[in-house]
């Protein structure tokens, strides 16, 4: 017994050494959020939820509106389970007056806790956690037991370990020197400080396209999922904190490609009021108190620059501009749209994007099926400019405006496909594509 104890102590040593070593997060911006956040002496609004938070509310801008303290604590693919034990250690913490709890469906997972394979975005958020209550009851509900033992460890799979030998070099230097303790904004792109990164990227207007989107799952939605919601309900009432659902807005193009939102939205609503709360989705927000466009957005579901200060500055008037609190419920009404199809209704004639299907035709060449993602309207009136920039830089012709929408690829060639697509009359979309056919 004494053997097996001093050898379960060298190599629980042994993992610290080389998770040291290893462990290499100096750019990672959750590292710094997790430090602000453990600098805080209160928190009046508290934003929880997964990267929609991190890259889609200005703190400094909202304290400076305010004149509170806020504080966002949003990490990459962060699942329910982390929100609450970041909201539990926030609360270990300081005092917490407000939590907003961003219900992005993302994370509204139908997996059982019991039976994941891997905690990647678990470990991100339990590697800084300090309460170590709220550590070990996330770590042992997050997995069945087939992981506790990689989680118990410093050393393991899915925890940020970097086997190149330049990086290792350069991380102990940083620990060795004290650097990597300064937790230096710098370090870490776009990050801002108080849990925001602000993109300086953003998408062109009229220039989204992909491959397609699956419908969100929402009847897949599991238990573990809705219980966990509930214990963090439960968590604010216990302790006086108040809590609010809400939604950020993604672009109409990747909602527009889920084709289901309506269905999310009416599962979420229906969950938050059996709960006896109002939700409040900006996805639904009326256009004249928030206007986004494509250069709003980092991609199809996160805001750049302008889109984090338009956002912030909507968050802060509804919820504590002009009404009282109380009446938010009639400023509701005023704001939003009783449906996200209503919203899109309600919009002139769009064309959001285009999704480009790749496929073979029946001779075997290689083409493209164009789908026009529209708000209403006729879509069989798109019409559509095509042509190929070739890798030698010569450009050929495929198609003059026409609504023909499947473009066959040049053979045994490489470059960029070029789609410019017309709806009433107007040139609304350009998008651009890779292909190679010499494969």
């Amino acid at each position: 017994m004494i053997k097996l104890l001093v050898f379960c102590i060298v190599f629980y040593i042994l993992n610290l050494i080389l998770a040291f070593a290893l462990k290499i997060d100096s750019n990672s911006y959750t590292r710094l959020i997790f430090h602000e956040l453990h600098q805080q002496k209160n928190i009046d609004v508290l934003i929880c939820g997964a990267s929609h938070v991190s890259h889609g509310f200005y703190c400094a801008q909202a304290d400076e509106i305010l004149g509170r303290n806020t504080f966002c604590a949003g990490t990459p693919n962060q699942p329910i389970d982390a929100t609450y034990a970041v909201i539990q250690e926030a609360a270990s913490q300081c005092p917490v007056r407000h939590v907003f709890l961003e219900m992005d469906f993302a994370a509204a997972k139908g997996d059982v806790f019991k039976e994941r394979d891997g905690l990647r975005a678990n470990y991100l958020v339990s590697d800084y956690l300090k309460n170590k209550k709220v550590k070990f009851n996330y770590l042992k509900d997050a997995s069945g037991a087939n992981l506790y033992l990689n989680s118990l460890l410093p050393l393991g799979k899915e925890k940020s370990i970097d086997l190149n030998p330049i990086a290792v070099i350069k991380n102990l230097k940083s620990k060795l020197t004290g650097q990597y303790y300064k937790y230096d904004f710098s370090s870490a792109d776009d990050y801002v400080g108080k849990g925001c990164v602000m993109k300086t990227d953003f998408i062109e207007n009229g220039s989204y396209c992909s491959d397609g989107e699956k419908p969100i799952a929402v009847k897949s939605i599991g238990a573990d999922y809705k219980n966990t919601v509930r214990k963090i309900v439960k968590f604010c009432e216990q302790n006086k904190i108040s809590l609010t659902f809400f939604s950020m807005p993604c672009s109409d193009f990747y909602l527009a490609e889920k084709g289901n939102y309506d269905e999310y939205y009416d599962f979420v609503k229906d969950f938050t009021s059996s709960m006896g709360y109002e939700y409040y989705d900006f996805n639904l927000c009326k256009d004249e108190h928030l206007h986004l466009e494509d250069v709003d957005f980092s991609d199809d579901n996160h805001f750049s620059k302008t889109g984090i200060i338009k956002f912030t500055n909507a968050f802060c008037e509804f919820f504590y501009g002009n009404y009282a609190y109380d009446d938010l419920a009639l400023k509701k009404s005023d704001w939003f749209y009783d449906s996200y199809s209503q919203k899109t209704n309600a919009q002139p004639e769009r064309l959001y994007g285009l999704e480009l299907k790749k496929s073979r035709a029946s001779d075997g060449s290689a083409q493209i099926k164009i789908i026009p993602l529209i708000n209403h309207g006729d879509s069989s009136t798109v019409a559509y400019e095509v042509s190929a920039e070739l890798k030698d830089s010569k450009t050929i012709v495929i198609q003059q405006k026409s609504a023909n929408d499947t473009i066959s690829l040049p053979t045994n060639a490489e470059g960029k496909i070029k789609i410019s697509a017309w709806f009433n009359g107007k040139c609304l979309n350009h998008v651009e594509e890779y292909f190679n056919t010499s494969l």
